[in-house]
């Protein structure tokens, strides 16, 4: 998958951390018996000494780490990762807001993780559930191509067949004048502004 090496990285980076952990940890909370003592007051022992040369090293694993660039969360997560395997965009009024918040959320499948982010900051950051069947992930798309001004016939030119896009109008009744378009692991949806939902689609296959 591509993606994979830099993902790799992260995870090497991540039991970096876990190791400097363990190193600053190792032997300062060793309870000295199962019960305590008869006060109740558990008994720990003497920390040990640091190793300057541990340390040192640890240091200089550190420095060669990469530094994600970017300006904002949205930007360092795509710099460490790349693209994600699937996302969704939205744009949501809030409050008297002038310009509507961009809400995204990015899939990665192989680390199994999810992020979420309001106009290019993080939010959060979920865990997601693994796939026993193969996927075809939609990484023709790129969240970055996708902005609010957008109309259809802008974001048909990224589809490989836009002719077979389905598409959709809301009812007037409900009061939204909304038109949905869906082809080739795409969802978009807009209203009269313009772009205002996006979503790429995985898709599933057998396990062999």
């Amino acid at each position: 998958m591509p993606g994979g090496a830099t993902n790799r990285r992260i995870l090497q980076a991540g039991l970096a951390a876990g190791l400097v952990v363990l190193v600053a940890a190792g032997g300062v909370f060793a309870w000295r018996s199962l019960g305590g003592s008869d006060d109740g007051t558990l008994h720990f022992a003497a920390p040990p000494k640091v190793d300057r040369d541990i340390v040192a090293a640890l240091d200089q694993r550190f420095a060669s780490l990469p530094h994600p660039a970017g300006e904002n969360d949205r930007d360092q997560v795509r710099d460490l990762m790349g693209i994600p395997d699937a996302f969704i965009i939205s744009w949501e009024s809030i409050g008297a807001e002038p310009e509507p918040v961009r809400y995204e959320t990015w899939f990665y499948y192989e680390l199994l993780s999810a992020f979420e982010f309001a106009d290019g900051q993080l939010i959060s950051n979920l865990p997601i559930d693994d796939e026993e069947a193969v996927l075809l992930l939609p990484r023709q798309y790129d969240p970055s191509s996708f902005a609010r001004e957008l109309d259809w016939k802008a974001v048909s030119a990224m589809l490989p067949d836009p002719a077979s896009a389905a598409t959709t109008t809301v009812p007037e009744e409900l009061g939204v004048a909304l038109t949905a378009y869906a082809g080739d692991q795409l969802l978009v949806v807009f209203d009269e502004f313009g772009l205002v939902y996006v979503e790429t689609i995985l898709l599933r296959g057998q396990t062999p």
